[in-house]
């Protein structure tokens, strides 16, 4: 062991969950007196697939990765930056002096439909709820979500009533509705008045009451009201089907309804035919989701169309390979996403105030330095090497990728009093920086600087324990010795069957606003189930002033663009790169008149290229070289997904197979097991428990919150 009194842990990987386990093993006075952490990071940036830059040639713009917004449901992580911030304590009035100033609501979802080949955009707002988010609590059980989809189903329900009437008149009631509804009323006691009428909106109103009634008392054996709730929720949904939607699909609301209320009624329907109540939901993740919604009587229709369902294989980047025709999401995996969703705080997303790396990853750095943790940027691990007994890593061998001039590389560049990572090393700090910046290189792409010297940190001198926090997709090489080695077969698969995909995204700055180029919904609303592969979009002209343009420059609109590339994009940077550019400009050419291409008749007028901010002064297309575009093809950058098949293969934190390696990353059995920052964040609070036995509890990584458990 070490001769130091304290455990030496290095963390490999600055992204999320690296600086996760960071922070969790340094929380309080008494764990920084048992852990020495030393974190290790390629290139001159923490965040990883999280990083952003400023620009200082271009306004010191924002350049992200992609497009990041935090969903309402994200407690471990809000509670995270909520405890990181007040640690901070920045002054009050200075920029994102609070949590609240760094995080702020959106409520407004926009989903696209591709309706008889031409697109609509509708608008869902959720209603916020009064809890505050990073407040760690208990979840709503399955059946408080349940009563909320019922609620909002039968107020849409007498909004189209109306129309209905109209178009179809209003159903008459099926013969055996009235015995299912004294079933349901015998179910709870009689202590519910039917109306005698029998009709649709009925059964939703008994299927309420049933609801509750499981809220007030649990599950029994042979208790079957659950069946009985589906039962009544099945027979309102196909009566919608068979006689309203079907028959006049032409109806927006009517169609749209129809499909949400038929995702979320065979939800509840497979949940329970499934007993994924009792099981919980991996005994499902060998199905794909569209399958398994088909399998339990989601119409297919709704399967194909569905904005919602689209709108999660969209925002998940869920298709193979990057391949628009290919969606996969493992169902068990994709139903409980979908689930924790709606057991959102506040409001059901969160829009952060500046770049990703400024409002996340500078005040864990800032906080993380105050309490000692070292920070080894410039460092590429190159392998990990085993003990003789094989039970051990023994070693760690890295390539310093340059050599940095001061005893500590100084990361930040400061733009409007805000600390903020560079979107290019700073070249000043390190030795022939300006040779290095002459020649092109980049070190996120695991370039290194001529001569670039390996070296090896060793197992009782340089670490004792090590978090594994580097992307799944770049451990192959890393981890060979670990991947042959025949007393870890569970860790070869892990790595050889999970699934990643590469990404690409483009912003815009804008001389117009977004409304004055026909943007109709909320500025704050995000926009998703779009044309594949550029599927998602959200006006973030908020971050304006965040950045800092040159007098003159007139920057009334930014807009953020992502979605999934193809890998047969190739392999290489540069045909990714070039692969994103032509992307960004055939969207802009030909998909952007639902968006911003309206016209006063309702239709969409081509893109003006002349809207687009460049310094320059391009002409028409060549106006988007002034732009940012991104192919994420890096093996550090590729998105990790959850296909059908292959959730069984992931490990958790304390499960490598040895001694002192633990894992973390949205790739490791976590909880919620998707690409997504909460999942990041209970992947690096484990890692942390497997070394320290803290955090002792974690939000929502196991499924008993479900039924009123703690999950």
């Amino acid at each position: 062991m070490a001769s130091s009194s304290k455990t030496k842990v290095a963390i490999l990987g600055g992204g999320v969950a690296g600086m996760t386990a960071a922070f969790e093993l340094t929380a309080t006075p008494e764990l920084r007196g048992r852990y020495e952490v030393t974190l290790y990071q390629m290139g001159w940036r923490l965040g990883g697939k999280g990083a952003s830059g400023r620009n200082a040639a271009m306004g010191n713009r924002i350049e992200e990765h992609g497009l990041h917004v935090w969903f309402g449901f994200y407690d471990n992580a809000f509670d995270l930056m909520r405890r990181c911030y007040e640690e901070l304590n920045r002054r009050e009035g200075s920029p994102l002096d609070t949590f609240e100033t760094a995080f702020t609501p959106c409520d407004e979802i926009v989903l696209g439909e591709d309706f008889e080949s031409k697109w609509l955009l509708h608008t869902f707002r959720v209603m916020r709820n009064p809890f505050d988010p990073g407040t760690v609590g208990v979840l709503p059980t399955i059946w408080d979500l349940v009563v909320r989809a019922i609620d909002w189903a039968g107020d849409e329900w007498t909004t189209l009533l109306v129309d209905i009437e109209h178009l179809a008149g209003i159903h008459k009631p099926r013969p055996h509705w009235p015995a299912l509804l004294r079933r349901a009323a015998d179910a709870i006691e009689g202590r519910i008045e039917l109306i005698e009428s029998a009709a649709q909106d009925d059964l939703l109103a008994a299927a309420r009451e049933l609801c509750k009634d499981l809220l007030g008392r649990p599950r029994r054996p042979g208790d079957n009201r659950h069946h009985l709730l589906c039962e009544l929720l099945k027979e309102f949904k196909d009566a919608l089907w068979k006689h309203h939607a079907s028959k006049h699909l032409d109806h927006a609301g009517l169609r749209n309804f129809a499909m949400m209320v038929d995702f979320f009624v065979t939800t509840l329907v497979g949940l329970v035919e499934d007993d994924m109540l009792g099981l919980g939901f991996d005994h499902v993740n060998d199905e794909e989701l569209r399958a398994w919604l088909l399998r339990h009587g989601m119409e297919p229709y709704s399967v194909e169309n569905s904005p919602v369902l689209r709108g999660f294989y969209s925002g998940g980047f869920a298709f193979e390979g990057g391949d628009k025709s290919k969606p996969n999401a493992a169902a068990g995996i994709a139903l409980h996403a979908i689930l924790r969703i709606f057991t959102y705080k506040d409001s059901i997303l969160r829009k952060m105030q500046a770049g990703m790396g400024d409002t996340v990853f500078t005040p864990m750095y800032e906080v993380l330095v105050q309490r000692g943790v070292r920070f080894e940027f410039f460092q590429r691990v190159t392998n990990l090497g085993l003990s003789e007994d094989g039970a051990n890593v023994a070693t760690i061998e890295l390539v310093r990728q340059a050599e940095v001039l001061a005893e500590t590389y100084q990361p930040f560049v400061t733009v409007n009093d805000l600390k903020c990572w560079p979107s290019i090393p700073n070249w000043s700090e390190l030795r022939n920086g300006e040779a290095l910046a002459a020649s092109g290189i980049n070190f996120e792409y695991g370039q290194d600087a001529p001569g670039a010297p390996a070296h090896t940190k060793h197992l009782g001198t340089d670490f004792d324990q090590i978090v594994l926090a580097i992307p799944v997709g770049a451990l192959a090489p890393i981890c060979g010795e670990l991947v042959e080695n025949q007393r870890t077969p569970e860790f070869a698969a892990m790595v050889a069957n999970t699934a990643t995909t590469m990404t690409q995204a483009f912003q815009l700055w804008t001389d117009e606003t977004a409304s004055e180029m026909g943007w109709t919904k909320d500025e704050d609303s995000i926009l998703t189930a779009y044309i594949e592969p550029v599927d998602t979009y959200a006006d973030m002209t908020h971050l304006s002033g965040r950045e800092h343009w040159p007098a003159g420059t007139n920057v009334e609109s930014i807009a953020y663009f992502c979605g999934v590339m193809p890998d047969a994009a190739g392999p290489t940077q540069k045909e990714g790169t070039d692969f994103a550019y032509a992307s960004m400009s055939g969207f802009l050419s030909g998909d952007m008149g639902p968006i911003w291409g309206k016209t006063d008749d309702g239709g969409s007028a081509p893109f003006e290229w002349d809207v687009l901010v460049d310094p320059s002064n391009g002409v028409g297309p060549d106006r988007m070289k002034a732009q940012y575009w991104r192919a994420n093809v890096q093996a550090t950058e590729r998105y990790t997904l959850s296909v059908a098949g292959s959730i069984k293969y992931r490990l958790a934190a304390d499960e490598s197979g040895y001694h002192n390696l633990v894992l973390a990353g949205d790739w490791i059995r976590n909880g919620i097991n998707a690409g997504c920052v909460e999942a990041t964040v209970m992947s690096g609070m484990q890692a942390s428990r497997a070394i320290s036995g803290q955090p002792e509890h974690i939000v929502g990584e196991n499924h008993a919150w479900l039924e009123g458990g703690r999950g």
